[in-house]
């Protein structure tokens, strides 16, 4: 579902999948409390590797809508089990960080091929986040994130034991958000070991988290529900997508949001 507001010069995107006809379970947030994370001792993520993702034979040539063909840059993941690309960040028009659920990093350069930057053997990731070149976060469904940082990626950490993390969304190198599978979202402020919890959708599993800035961010949920954050504080949630499960959600800014809001009341 795309949603447009007059004069405004980005959207609020939305995508969503079949959930039930009894879907618009709302919780009422809990007790935000701090949850101290502690290094796990997976296989340290490769920093600096050398593997180049070959493009396929073909070169990729504009289709309908200015879209480029598919073209494939994990292919060797592919084959050896099938694994796919599960979420991608883009810094700018040239820079580009994707992970897939073998547990790979790539990045795109200027020429358009794309790089294997770092690889955690373990467990799958599940989704990224990088506001600059010099920082991204990435989650994965054992409750680990792996961090870039001045160039380097961190061994993972875990950050929310028994849960899977679905999605992360960072507004710049001192700000994160990531959800996960019970409703909850974690937040950085600056420290890898260190993310305060908060239960926003207790019982619904999060999908999805977009912050355009520190002080607003939006969620959404598996029942069609959208949590907003604001002045530290997560809102009950406000169904928008009825009989639907919400799997995206992408903010440009708080402001666009806000005025979509208010055209609907």
């Amino acid at each position: 579902m795309l949603i447009a507001g007059a004069g405004a010069a980005a959207a609020l995107l939305l995508h969503h999948h079949h959930a039930g006809s009894n879907a618009t379970k709302l919780r009422t947030p809990a007790v935000t409390h701090a949850a101290v994370a502690t290094p796990t001792t997976r296989p340290s993520p490769t920093a600096t590797p050398s593997v180049t993702v070959s493009p396929s034979a073909s070169t990729a040539t504009v289709g309908p809508a200015n879209w480029t063909y598919p073209r494939a840059i994990d292919q060797q993941a592919y084959q050896n089990d099938q694994a796919t690309i599960a979420s991608v960040s883009c810094v700018s028009a040239t820079r580009c960080f994707a992970v897939d659920t073998d547990g790979n990093v790539l990045a795109s350069n200027a020429s358009g091929s794309w790089q294997k930057v770092a690889f955690d053997s373990q467990t799958n990731l599940a989704s990224i986040s990088c506001p600059t070149t010099r920082f991204c976060a990435a989650v994965d469904n054992s409750g680990d994130v792996i961090v870039l940082t001045s160039g380097t990626w961190t061994d993972p950490v875990r950050i929310d034991s028994g849960n899977s993390l679905t999605g992360i969304s960072c507004s710049s190198p001192s700000f994160c958000v990531a959800v996960d599978n019970a409703g909850n979202a974690l937040t950085f402020t600056g420290s890898v070991t260190n993310w305060s919890q908060a239960g926003v959708a207790q019982g619904n599993s999060l999908a999805s988290v977009s912050c355009p800035t520190a002080n607003f961010c939006v969620a959404v949920d598996q029942y069609g529900n959208a949590y907003t954050y604001q002045g530290g504080t997560w809102s009950a949630g406000t169904n928008i997508d009825n009989s639907n499960g919400l799997i995206e959600v992408s903010c440009p800014s708080a402001a666009f949001l806000r005025r979509h809001r208010q055209q609907r009341q």
